[in-house]
């Protein structure tokens, strides 16, 4: 499948970021220079490559093009023919567009500017398996600088309304013969390279989404998709004990099972030593509703915002060894995914992560304490963000900054609804249980599971060539939870860089012949026979550590999670004793 984007003079700017977008879900793209000719229909079709079965028309390139003559209907159709899908964007109310879109709908149309600009987006029902889990979804305000609506003809051809404002239709669909034709009545496409918070993603939706999900209906399978839909609630600090807080394990167990969702209890390595029998018992035998990652090691203020390698490999490597004494105590698996304390990290944290073998990072903050700059929009359109030392970051949101919007976006994208939280979450559990239904009525089939099943399973799919291939977003990758296949697959892991430090790729655990991908990122791959159940990047050990910290250092580490367990067990029970308490702590341990 190929996508041919016409260009008159140099590429248009839309049409390039348009083909950005295509490149990021997988689908190839190839600009079509054009000349001027005397019948410009036949000759679009010649200069077109034969296996381009996807043409882009933007308004302002064509209207160029034809020095401003929109061609008849006859012409119109004779262009578009052999196309399976066509792709009109950038829109605007002017004569030309109102005529091109009349043309290719079989009637007279008109491109009007919105009315309300605190209106709002509403996706159709009847945009299906193309809207995924925007299907149904009403959000806003709409982009009042970017986004126009359409007024099609009542003669017009069957017109599919896909994207409403105000009751009109920002994107259309309609035939022409065997042609699919869409409409996206937007003026610009967004920037994928551009730096954003997380926020604001809901801003870039009609310069995003529209685009993406014809390009993804249009490749089919070759498309980059996501393999299956995760979830996790995390909640950072608890010791294992039956009671932390306003966390009782007995009662959040019960309702987990209830309304189907999963604890991820983000566990402090430092505690060890502190967890109760019957808190690892209820572990133990419900493995799949509560589990437990890294968190920290000792808890330090920022700890792992340092930049100094030899005490992070040593923190990395303490933290290691006391989940592993505490499996053996409690007989609980930690799974080897941090999360950060306080959510600061350093890029070289990143990267002695991966060197010391763990799977990912799970986090809210976008970027390393000693960058200024964040990340960008196409990277919030992945699984993970890998620019970071070429290591995993998984992002995740409280129940606050969760709305609809961000699980719809989520799901599109194949990345995992990860929600972080502390033990208050458990004062009342409205809010959560809200969210957990929602999430649960968008996506029915969504797996709530351990981090270490959601990383590893937090894959994109696509053919090409003949061939399944397979991208990977963690250290070790899970290709049985992918369909049954008789045929191998090629796995890969896109920017993960650092080549020379990779001792082997393994599959199943044994070495495997690994190879790498020519392309705009580093990727490592390997062809992966079927039946085969991981697959997983070993690293080189890091650097010899230097011991992180002494015995006045644990102490006061010690010290300090004590004095943070009676803040949540007791003190937070009262929210005037507890702000007196919190202005005391910080004067005496942070003066």
């Amino acid at each position: 499948m190929l996508v041919g984007v016409p260009q008159f003079g140099e590429l248009d700017e839309r049409d390039r970021r348009l083909m950005r977008l295509a490149e990021a879900l997988g689908v190839v793209c190839q600009a079509v220079p054009l000349e001027a000719a005397a019948d410009p229909a036949s000759y679009l079709k010649q200069r077109v490559p034969e296996d381009c079965t996807c043409l882009v028309i933007h308004p302002r390139v064509f209207a160029r093009w034809l020095k401003g003559r929109p061609l008849d209907r006859g012409a119109t159709r004779k262009m578009v023919s052999g196309f399976t899908h066509v792709l009109v964007h950038g829109l605007r109310a002017d004569d030309f567009d109102n005529a091109l879109v009349g043309a290719l709908s079989g009637g007279s149309a008109k491109i009007e500017p919105m009315g309300n600009p605190l209106s709002q987006y509403a996706v159709s029902l009847h945009a299906g398996p193309m809207a995924e889990a925007f299907a149904g979804e009403t959000f806003g305000p709409v982009n009042s600088q970017n986004d126009r609506v359409i007024r099609f003809a009542p003669l017009a051809l069957t017109v599919e309304e896909l994207i409403l404002i105000d009751d009109r239709p920002f994107m259309a669909r309609t035939r022409m013969g065997d042609t699919e034709v869409f409409f996206i009545a937007g003026d610009d496409v967004a920037d994928l390279d551009r730096v954003i918070d997380v926020v604001e993603v809901e801003a870039h939706f009609s310069r995003l989404l529209p685009h993406a999900m014809v390009l993804r209906h249009a490749a089919g399978a070759e498309c980059w998709r996501p393999v299956n839909q995760y979830a996790s609630l995390v909640i950072d600090d608890p010791l294992l004990r039956m009671k932390y807080g306003y966390l009782n394990y007995e009662h959040a167990l019960a309702q987990a099972k209830q309304w189907n969702f999963h604890i991820v209890t983000a566990f402090i390595p430092l505690n060890y030593r502190r967890s109760s029998a019957d808190a690892a018992r209820i572990f133990r035998e419900n493995a799949d509703r509560l589990s437990i990652c890294v968190h920290g090691n000792d808890h330090a203020h920022y700890e792992f915002a340092s930049t100094d390698t030899g005490f992070l490999n040593a923190s990395y490597r303490s933290a290691i060894w006391r989940t592993q004494q505490h499996f053996k105590l409690t007989g609980v698996r930690c799974d080897p995914v941090m999360v950060f304390p306080l959510e600061g990290y350093s890029e070289a944290a990143m990267r002695t992560a991966k060197l010391n073998n763990l799977e990912a990072v799970v986090c809210s903050t976008t970027r390393p304490m000693e960058l200024k700059t964040g990340v960008t929009l196409g990277e919030l359109c992945r699984p993970a963000v890998v620019r970071y030392g070429g290591f995993p970051l998984f992002l995740r949101n409280s129940v606050a900054q969760m709305r609809r919007f961000d699980v719809a976006f989520r799901l599109f994208f194949g990345r995992p609804i990860l929600i972080g939280e502390h033990h208050d979450i458990f004062k009342q559990t409205d809010r959560l249980l809200e969210l957990v239904r929602t999430i649960n009525s968008m996506a029915p089939k969504i797996h709530w599971a351990n981090l270490a099943t959601v990383t590893a399973g937090s894959m994109l799919v696509r053919k090409a060539n003949g061939k399944e291939h397979v991208r990977g977003h963690a250290r070790t990758l899970n290709p049985a939870a992918l369909e049954e296949s008789e045929n191998p697959r090629v796995v890969e892991w896109a920017g993960f860089g650092d080549a020379d430090l990779l001792k082997a790729v393994e599959i199943d655990g044994k070495p495997a012949s690994a190879f790498t991908v020519p392309g705009p990122e580093d990727r490592i791959a390997v062809e992966v026979p079927a039946g085969a159940r991981q697959a997983a990047l070993v690293y080189r050990s890091s650097p010899e550590a230097v011991p992180a910290t002494g015995l006045r250092w644990r102490a006061t580490m010690m010290a300090k999670r004590r004095l943070s367990e009676f803040r949540d067990n007791y003190l937070s029970k009262n929210e005037r004793i507890l702000a007196s308490a919190k202005a005391i702590q910080r004067r005496i341990l942070n003066p």
